[in-house]
């Protein structure tokens, strides 16, 4: 046996939890090694100093604690989404993205937040009074008072 499945396996070897087979291959190694066996003591050592728990479980804790924790993992999380299957999930996802995606190239890009830096507006600030107006809005009265001086 390699080293690391021998001291993978002298706890269980402590715990009386391998088989007959095991048990051999693991004791014939540790009369070979040495370092193997100055392990084995020391976990022994260690075994002998820790004291045995002073619990007491009441019986068929272990399989009433399995049983719940079994039956959590089975619970749907919401009985609508469980309905429905995960990769027809991962497909709504997908074309709810792709479609977000596509109707945002398509948007206008709205007025922006500082409306006073195009020459339209800038024109329109004339006035001793100052009035904040939007650049489509300033075009328009730009040319609006364009097409007045032109027919007078």
């Amino acid at each position: 046996m390699k080293h690391r499945k021998i001291l993978k396996n002298i706890s269980a070897y402590i715990d009386d939890r391998l088989s007959p087979a095991e048990k051999q291959k693991l004791v014939d190694h540790l009369h070979q090694c040495t370092d193997c066996n100055t392990f084995y003591q020391q976990m022994i050592a260690l075994k002998h100093t820790i004291p045995e728990p002073s619990i007491k479980v009441r019986p068929f804790f272990t399989q009433r604690v399995l049983a719940l924790y079994k039956a959590r993992q089975q619970e749907p999380f919401s009985p609508l989404i469980q309905a429905i299957p995960r990769p027809m999930l991962a497909a709504v996802w997908a074309v709810a993205i792709c479609v977000i995606v596509v109707f945002s190239a398509f948007v206008k890009p709205t007025a922006t937040a500082e409306p006073m830096n195009s020459v339209y507006a800038m024109l329109y600030n004339r006035e001793p009074e100052s009035v904040i107006v939007t650049d489509d809005q300033a075009l328009t009265i730009a040319l609006d008072s364009e097409s007045l001086s032109i027919g007078e």
